[in-house]
């Protein structure tokens, strides 16, 4: 189960992005937390709460929709603590869910222009479309990527059938030619459930597990005996 990589087939390659291609220097709770001066233990607990009401739960699509479910969500969190906001307020708690702190390695950013000179690449990500219109434009880090799949906007995600079996049409490739790296095996086992042998877990410290793993986005050179 995910032990080799047929590196002479391989002609497109996803990535998931949170934790492999950016990084987070500081969550969204722990800046609305300290923007409202609360704990951040019970920052959690009323938002997982809120969260777990079905109402909260529709599909967001696009920016514009995405935003409007935090609106909402944050207006009925404040309205819950009982805390005095304004407008601003709500508009502050907005921007750090649709414009988290993400970083990317320059390093990682060169190795994937140089994968994109040989290689078709896409991105797999469960995330809104956020991601799309921020954190991938982090060093124009979207212009590499010819696909760019998103769970809210599909109505899809990982490790669910349908988003491997999006992916796969999307890339215009048979199964076999597709390499998809992830930080879940539950993610790359949903993958493979659907075809996609060629499997890579990022990890950066090294973990128990059947798959092919790296700790930093250079090894994939190595892995494909691909020398720019």
């Amino acid at each position: 189960m995910g032990n080799n990589i047929n590196k002479d087939e391989i002609k497109f390659i996803y990535f998931d992005v949170g934790d492999v291609l950016l990084h987070l220097k500081k969550t969204s709770s722990e800046y609305i937390s300290e923007y409202l001066n609360i704990d951040i233990s019970l920052y959690r607990k009323v938002i997982d709460n809120i969260r777990k009401d079905n109402r909260y739960l529709w599909q967001y699509r696009n920016i514009k929709e995405e935003e409007e479910f935090f609106r909402k969500i944050y207006t009925l969190f404040l309205k819950k603590l009982g805390l005095t906001y304004n407008e601003e307020d709500l508009n502050q708690i907005i921007r750090y869910e649709l414009k988290r702190d993400y970083i990317a390695n320059k390093e990682d950013i060169n190795i994937i222009k140089k994968l994109s000179a040989k290689y078709r690449l896409g991105v797999l990500s469960n995330a809104g479309s956020s991601r799309r219109e921020h954190e991938l434009k982090i060093y124009d880090l979207y212009k590499y990527f010819e696909v760019i799949i998103l769970s809210k906007e599909v109505g899809s995600r990982k490790p669910n059938p349908d988003i491997y079996q999006y992916a796969i049409e999307k890339s215009s490739e048979k199964p076999e030619h597709i390499l998809y790296i992830d930080d879940k095996e539950i993610n790359l086992e949903g993958a493979r459930k659907e075809g996609i042998d060629n499997l890579i877990l990022f990890s950066k410290n090294k973990v128990k597990s059947n798959y092919i793993q790296i700790q930093k986005i250079s090894d994939i050179l190595n892995i494909l005996d691909y020398t720019p």
